[in-house]
């Protein structure tokens, strides 16, 4: 420590408060707030404490004779700079306690596995990258807080843990683990919306999906979407390498088809939904978007409302998918942009991942159309790659893709519905036996637009799986849903 820190008035006042504490032998004592940037090694000399607070401090290391505190219960920590542990942190053998959030660190000492009384361990908002494995011999953790680190692995000795209750990974997405799989964050279950999710589940489910038993789909839902007349379904072709036919018939309810984006880390398949854009079909959309999807809003270009209606459909696409990136395709441009506000726009609407002036027409009929497509195409594979789009990239386990192929090969079978009984012995068959697991690979199923489920709405209370083209154009065809009862899963 230096000469600077022994003389602050920082220093100074911890020291006080240190001896103080050692005449009385107490029990707890304060050094919060102080502005400290060194702990003062006399802190060893209190071996009758239980309770340390050194919260909001600018502690970049701790002392050895830290460990000196045999009988010390809880110790806070939380908002410091520490980048390290001191090994001595494993002679803390009684500690219950440990607040470390909101610090700068990047590894644990394997030490940490000596403090096996330890009950709550909260290490969220720090740089970690992996975990050490003594951290499996923390017989009585309870309680394991890590959000908002660089995590890219877990240790299978976190299973070893006999009876932990609660466990957040949220915001490591160098796990790969999707948002329903990690269960509702910290957040949310503090403020009594939801309860925490079991951490064997979530456990399980990481161990499921790596190495050779997980697989990444590659696979996503592109959406599109705007008014009827718009070009949307001549678009989507073009993107396919299909020409124009100028006798295009104006889409009545959903057309489904695949279309290939190929991303620098390799081809990513997308299942494409072309919605209907007359008005009257705007109130089924509910039942159709998605949030973890691509969008595609196309806007006829050469129309004087072109930011009015950019406005009406992002404001709808927002209602339904708060964070999906969002590629607007400024149609029928003849080349002329019209001016827009999109600095407000992406404001208020963001992610919006850009704009493209399109021409469906043939290279002989208006040169540079071809290169207008191309840029489209372009842009929607930017769109897909990994920062925007990390979803396709998951891993799940391989025998959640035997009840995808499956479902999907009831299309061969020329099957339009099943009811959830079907579907949920049929998950057992596959090596899904856990119902609620079943229930999220048929969540995982609808945002890939494999399957539609509605179990999550209030409304709809039945279970039954059925067709999405089927299911999509019944109720655009009829302009009625309440027909269709909820908990269905539609395949595609």
């Amino acid at each position: 420590m230096g000469a600077k820190s022994q003389q602050s008035s920082e220093y100074i006042e911890a020291l006080k408060r240190i001896a103080a504490a050692r005449n009385t032998r107490a029990k707890v004592l304060d050094l919060a707030r102080l502005g400290l940037t060194d702990l003062p090694p006399e802190i060893g000399s209190l071996t009758a404490l239980q309770r340390l607070d050194l919260t909001c401090n600018q502690l970049t290391a701790l002392p050895a004779e830290l460990g000196s505190l045999i009988a010390l219960q809880r110790l806070d920590l939380n908002e410091n700079q520490l980048t390290t542990l001191p090994p001595e942190i494993g002679s803390l053998r009684a500690l219950r306690t440990l607040f470390l959030s909101d610090n700068h660190l990047a590894s644990l000492p394997p030490q940490i596995g000596s403090l096996t009384a330890l009950g709550m361990l909260d290490l969220s908002n720090n740089q970690l990258t992996t975990l050490t494995d003594a951290i499996g011999s923390l017989i009585k953790l309870d309680r394991l807080y890590l959000e908002n680190n660089r995590l890219t692995s877990l240790p299978e000795t976190l299973l070893r843990i006999p009876d932990l209750k609660r466990i957040y990974l949220h915001r490591n997405p160098g796990l790969g683990i999707p948002e329903g799989a990690l269960g509702p964050s910290f957040i949310t279950v503090a403020a009594g919306r939801a309860t925490v999710k079991p951490p064997r589940e979530i456990l399980s489910y990481y161990f499921a999906t790596r190495g050779s038993d997980g697989v990444a789909l590659r696979e996503m839902k592109l959406i599109v979407v705007g008014w009827g007349k718009a070009g949307k379904t001549t678009l989507v072709k073009r993107l396919a390498g299909e020409p124009m036919d100028p006798n295009e018939a104006e889409t009545h309810g959903i057309m489904i088809r695949p279309l290939t984006l190929h991303c620098t880390d390799g081809d990513l398949k997308s299942r494409v939904w072309d919605f209907g854009g007359q008005h009257v079909l705007h109130a089924m959309h509910e039942f159709f978007l998605t949030a973890r999807s691509l969008y595609l809003l196309v806007i006829e270009q050469r129309g004087d409302r072109a930011e009015v209606d950019a406005k009406y459909w992002l404001q709808l696409i927002r209602s339904y998918a708060p964070r999906a990136p969002v590629v607007v395709a400024l149609n029928k441009s003849g080349g002329v942009e019209r001016p827009l506000d999109r600095e407000s726009l992406e404001k208020m609407y963001a992610p919006i991942v850009g704009w493209v002036p399109t021409e469906c027409l043939s290279e002989s009929d208006m040169p540079g159309a071809e290169a207008t497509i191309a840029s489209l195409r372009k842009l929607l594979t930017t769109a897909a790659e990994e920062p925007t789009m990390p979803e396709p990239r998951k891993r799940f386990p391989r025998k959640w893709i035997s009840i995808k192929d499956w479902l999907e090969g009831l299309d061969k079978a020329n099957t339009s519905f099943l009811d959830y009984e079907t579907f949920s012995n049929r998950c057992s068959l596959l090596g899904e036996p856990d119902p609620q697991k079943q229930a999220e690979v048929a969540a995982l199923m609808h945002d890939l637009g494999i399957a539609m489920n509605y179990a999550r709405d209030e409304r709809l209370r039945d279970t039954t799986v059925l067709r999405p083209d089927w299911l999509a154009n019944g109720i655009y065809g009829a302009a009625a849903c309440k027909s269709f009862s909820s908990g269905q899963i539609a395949r595609a």
